[in-house]
């Protein structure tokens, strides 16, 4: 006998196989059917990153903007040793943080 279950999400019944195991729900299996995590999953990942990217971003740009006859001196010392860039802010930063 087969045990069926409905999906939270796109609200099919399927076989309880189709849903992953969840020592945290009643019946011991995900909410959602594998399909439906799995896209969920990947979405999620994807906005996740680019959120936590665009906030490193434009953390540094203010932290930047604080310190930048520091960073001037930092790069009149030390220069640019090989790296692609010096560590001044660029354009971007500035027209975002004004």
């Amino acid at each position: 006998m087969q045990i069926m279950k409905d999906c939270k999400r796109c609200f099919k019944t399927q076989d309880i196989t189709e849903f992953s195991k969840n020592k945290l729900t009643k019946d011991g299996r995900s909410y959602y059917c594998k399909e439906c995590a799995k896209v969920h999953n990947k979405k999620g990942m994807y906005t996740a990153a680019a959120a936590k990217e665009a906030a490193r971003m434009r953390s540094y740009g203010r932290w930047a903007m604080d310190h930048l006859e520091w960073l001037e001196e930092f790069d009149k010392e030390h220069g640019l040793k090989g790296r692609k860039g010096g560590f001044l802010p660029n354009e971007y930063f500035k027209e975002e943080i004004e």
